[in-house]
C-alpha cells in the first residue's frame, strides 16, 4: 500500500512541480508580451501555452504509467521462467477434477508427454492402476502449505515405471482449487534399496540353508552315535567328520557374508545419498559402524569422524528443540520401525543445508531394537527452489495488488474468480461482493454496451478498447480494457482509468479546432492583404518608373524619388515572396508521383550550367541507394534547386568547389544529402535563425534570405526533416530525410 501511495505521490508531485513552473513561466512570458501584443495574438499565445502544458503533462504521465506496466510484465515473465525452467519436473493440477493445469519443460522430458497431451489428462494417467485408490484418498486430505507426501510410483508414457518423491503446495491457480507439485526421481535409490533387501534376503536364505544342512548333519550324527555306540573308534571317527563338516560350513558362511558385505559397501560408496548403519549399545545409545563416502559431501565430516563421535548426527541437526524431535523420531521407530523427516543441518564448513532423513529400525524376536539403518538425502536445491517459488508468488501478488491497473480474472462462464486491490478502490466493489458472480449487468446498465462488452471479452484478442463503467455510487468512469485468454480458457482483463485522458483529449480537440480556425483566419487575412496590396503597389511602382523617365533638375527631389522607387520595389518583392509562401502552405492539391532524382538533377544542372562551368565547379552524384522518390514534383525540384544553388553561391574563393549529391536509405527513412566545401556557416551563432525568413549570414554574397526558409517549409509539407552540419571555412552538409512509408 505504501509503495502504491509513493508512486501516486511521486506522480502528483512531478505534475504539481511542472504545473507551477509552467504557470509561473507562462505568466512572466504573457506579462512581458502584454504591452505589445494585440488581443488576437494574446489569445492565440495563451491557447498555445495551455496546449503545450497539456501535451507535456500527458506525455509525462504516459512515461510513468508505461514504466509500471513494464515492471509488471517483467515480474510475470520471471515467475513463468522460474516454473518452466526448473530442473525438477513440476506441474499444477485441479484438486477437484485431478486435471493437469500446467506443466514445465522438465516434466515433459521426464514423462514423455507433450504439453498438449498433459493438459488433456489427469494425474491418474501417470499412476499405476492399483495406486489410484491410494492417490484419491491422499487428495481428500491435502494439508495447507508445503508438504512432502513421500515416495510414489509413476508411469511414463512408454509404460516405464519410476519412483518419485512428491513435494506439494496447495494454492489458488487462476481461481481454481489447485496443488503445485515438485517431483524428484528417486528410482535409482529405490532400486538400490530393493537390491539391498534382496541381498539381505539371499544372505539369510543361504545361512538358513547352511544351518539346515548342519541340523541334518547333527541328526545323522545322533543316529550314527546310537547305532555305533558300542564302537568307540567309529564314534570318534564320526565325531571328527562332524567337526570337519561344521568347520567347512562355517568357513563357507563367513566367506559368503564377507563377499556380500564387500559388494554392498562397493555399491553404497557410489551413491550420492548418505547411507549409515549403527547398532544399539544401550536403550537409546548407538554405535555407528558404517558410513558411506557421501557423508563427507553432505556433512563435511569423514567416515572416521562419525565412527569416533556417535552423537555427530544429532549434534549437526538444526531445530527449535532437537532433543524433542529426536525423541519423537525414536517413538515413531518403536511404533512403526520407520520414520522420515525433513530438517536442516549445519555442516563442518558451517553451511546450513536441508536434508531428508529416512531411518529403519531392526528388532530382535522379542521386539527389542538392535540396529538402525538410515539414508540422508541433500534437498537444499529443492528447498531453495520451493522457497523462491513462494517468494516470487508473494511478490507477484503484492505487485498485482499495488499496480495502478484494474486486474480481473473471469472463468469460461464469465464469473469473476479474482480481482486486485485497485479494482476494489476504483470500481468500489470488494471481492466478497463479486466473487463467482456475473456482474456485467451492473457494470454496463445499457443493454447495447453490455452486449459490446460480452463480445469484446469473448474476442480476447489482446487489443485495447474503451468502455464506460458505472460504479455503485452512480459515477461513470472512462476505462480502457484489454482481454487475454489463458491456457485453461479463463480470461484475464487488464483495465486502466482513462477518464482524465478522455477529458484532456476533448480539451485538446477543442483547442486544436480553435487553432485550425485561427490559422485559417490568418491565412485568409494574409491572402486578402497580399491581394489587396498588389494593385496599389503595382500602380505606385508604375508611376515611379514613369517619373524616373522624366528629367528632374531638383537634385533633392530626384534623390527622394529614387528612395521611393527602391522602397516600392522591395515592398513588391516582399508581397511576391509572401504570396509564394502562402501558396506553399495552402496548396495541397498537387498529387504525389514517382520522381527520378537523376532526371531532376540533370534538369537543375542544365539550368545552372552557366554558373557551374564559369566557376569550374565539380558536382559528384551517387544515387545507388535510392533512385526514385514518391513526392510532389514542384516541391522536390525546388528543394534540390535551392540547396545546389546555395552551394554554388557560397563557394570558397580559395579552392576548387566540389558539390556532392548522394541518396541514402535505412529501415525507416529515405533521403538525400547535399555536401559542399564552401565557406560554411557558424552554427553556434546562427543555428536558431538558419531557416528563418530574410536571414542572411554572409552579407558579402548577394541574396534575400528566402531560399532556406522555402526549403524548410516545403520539406515540412512533405512530412520530412532537414539537418545541417557545418564548419566555417570547411563546408556545409544538408541532410533531407522522409519516412520510408511515404517517400518510396
Amino acid at each position: 500500500m505504501f509503495k502504491k501511495s509513493g508512486q501516486s505521490l511521486k506522480i502528483t508531485l512531478i505534475y504539481l512541480t511542472v504545473g507551477i513552473a509552467w504557470i509561473y513561466g507562462s505568466t512572466i512570458l504573457l506579462d512581458s508580451y502584454l504591452n505589445t501584443a494585440s488581443e488576437q495574438k494574446m489569445s492565440l499565445l495563451q491557447a498555445v501555452v495551455r496546449l503545450s502544458f497539456l501535451i507535456f503533462s500527458a506525455f509525462l504521465l504516459y512515461i510513468l504509467i508505461n514504466n509500471l506496466s513494464i515492471q509488471l510484465h517483467k515480474k510475470i515473465s520471471d515467475y513463468e521462467k522460474l516454473f518452466m525452467k526448473n530442473p525438477n519436473p513440476m506441474w499444477v493440477y485441479d484438486i477437484d477434477t485431478l486435471s493437469f493445469l500446467a506443466v514445465n519443460e522438465a516434466a515433459i522430458r521426464e514423462y514423455g508427454y507433450t504439453e498438449k497431451e498433459f493438459l488433456s489428462r489427469t494425474i491418474r494417467d501417470i499412476r499405476p492402476a492399483e495406486d489410484i485408490p491410494k492417490l484419491e484418498q491422499a487428495v481428500l486430505n491435502i494439508p495447507r502449505g508445503i508438504y512432502t507426501s513421500g515416495t510414489w510410483r509413476h508411469v511414463r508414457k512408454n509404460g516405464e515405471m519410476i519412483w518419485v518423491e512428491i513435494t506439494s503446495y496447495a494454492m489458488d491457480w487462476n481461481g481454481k482449487n489447485a496443488e503445485l507439485i515438485l517431483s524428484h526421481n528417486v528410482t535409482a535409490r529405490v532400486k538400490f534399496e530393493q537390491q539391498l533387501h534382496e541381498l539381505n534376503t539371499t544372505l539369510e536364505n543361504k545361512i538358513n540353508e547352511r544351518t539346515r544342512q548342519l541340523d541334518d548333519a547333527n541328526r545323522d550324527l545322533v543316529s550314527t552315535n546310537e547305532e555305533l555306540v558300542t564302537t568307540n573308534e567309529e564314534l570318534l571317527s564320526t565325531n571328527d567328520q562332524l567337526s570337519a563338516a561344521q568347520e567347512k560350513i562355517q568357513e563357507q558362511a563367513n566367506a559368503l557374508v564377507s563377499q556380500s558385505q564387500e559388494k554392498l559397501h562397493s555399491i553404497l560408496s557410489t551413491l550420492k545419498d548418505m547411507v549409515w548403519s549403527a547398532k544399539f549399545v544401550g536403550q537409546k545409545e548407538i554405535q555407528i559402524d558404517f558410513v558411506n563416502n557421501a557423508a563427507e559431501e553432505i556433512f563435511g565430516y569423514s567416515s572416521r569422524e562419525f565412527y569416533e563421535n556417535n552423537k555427530l548426527l544429532n549434534e549437526t541437526m538444526i531445530d527449535d528443540n532437537p532433543e524433542a524431535t529426536i525423541e519423537d523420531m525414536h517413538k515413531q521407530l518403536l511404533k512403526k520401525s520407520y520414520t522420515e523427516i525433513e530438517h536442516r543441518i549445519i555442516s563442518k564448513q558451517r553451511k546450513q543445508k536441508w536434508v531428508t532423513s529416512r531411518i529403519w529400525m531392526t528388532k530382535d524376536y522379542t521386539g527389542m531394537p538392535i540396529r538402525l539403518d538410515g539414508i540422508i538425502t541433500d534437498i537444499t536445491s529443492r528447498k531453495q527452489a520451493e522457497l523462491e517459488l513462494i517468494r516470487q508468488k508473494e511478490a507477484l501478488q503484492r505487485l498485482i495488488d499495488n499496480l495502478p491497473l484494474v486486474i480481473v480474472l473471469f472463468d469460461i462462464h464469465g464469473r469473476i474468480k479474482f480481482i486486485n486491490k485497485y479494482w476494489e478502490s476504483t470500481l468500489q466493489r470488494p471481492m466478497k461482493d463479486v466473487a463467482d458472480k456475473y456482474i456485467l449487468k451492473e457494470l454496463f446498465p445499457d443493454d447495447q454496451q453490455q452486449q459490446e462488452a460480452i463480445e469484446f471479452i469473448q474476442l480476447h484478442d489482446g487489443r485495447w478498447r474503451d468502455f464506460k463503467i458505472t460504479t455503485p455510487s452512480g459515477n461513470v468512469l472512462d476505462m480502457s480494457w484489454c482481454m487475454i485468454q489463458l491456457s485453461d480458457n479463463s480470461i484475464i482483463g487488464i483495465g486502466q482509468d482513462v477518464s482524465l485522458r478522455k477529458k484532456q483529449e476533448e480539451e485538446r480537440t477543442r483547442i486544436l479546432q480553435q487553432l485550425v480556425m485561427h490559422n485559417n483566419d490568418l491565412l485568409q487575412f494574409s491572402f486578402i492583404a497580399s491581394h489587396n496590396l498588389r494593385g496599389p503597389v503595382a500602380t505606385i511602382l508604375g508611376l515611379a518608373q514613369l517619373i524616373k523617365l522624366q528629367p528632374i533638375e531638383n537634385e533633392a527631389l530626384n534623390t527622394l524619388l529614387n528612395h521611393l522607387f527602391t522602397s516600392v520595389t522591395k515592398l513588391n518583392e516582399v508581397i511576391h515572396d509572401l504570396t509564394k509562401i502562402l501558396e506553399i502552405r495552402s496548396d495541397h492539391s498537387q498529387s504525389k508521383q514517382w520522381l527520378d532524382i537523376g532526371e531532376l538533377f540533370n534538369t537543375i544542372k542544365e539550368t545552372l550550367a552557366l554558373q557551374l562551368t564559369s566557376q569550374d565547379i565539380e558536382v559528384v552524384t551517387d544515387f545507388t541507394a535510392c533512385t526514385h522518390f514518391f513526392s510532389i514534383k514542384s516541391y522536390f525540384y525546388s528543394i534540390l534547386y535551392n540547396l545546389i544553388s546555395n552551394a554554388i553561391k557560397y563557394r570558397s574563393p580559395g579552392r576548387s568547389a566540389v558539390i556532392e549529391l548522394k541518396t541514402f536509405q535505412t529501415s525507416t527513412h529515405v533521403g538525400f544529402l547535399v555536401r559542399d566545401n564552401g565557406i560554411g556557416i557558424d552554427l553556434e551563432q546562427f543555428s536558431n535563425k538558419l531557416f528563418t525568413l530574410y536571414q542572411r549570414f554572409h552579407l558579402e554574397v548577394e541574396g534575400k534570405g528566402l531560399g532556406l526558409y522555402l526549403v524548410k517549409t516545403q520539406i515540412n509539407a512533405l512530412n520530412g526533416t532537414i539537418d545541417v552540419t557545418s564548419t566555417p571555412g570547411e563546408g556545409t552538409m544538408f541532410t533531407v530525410s522522409f519516412p520510408i512509408s511515404s517517400a518510396v
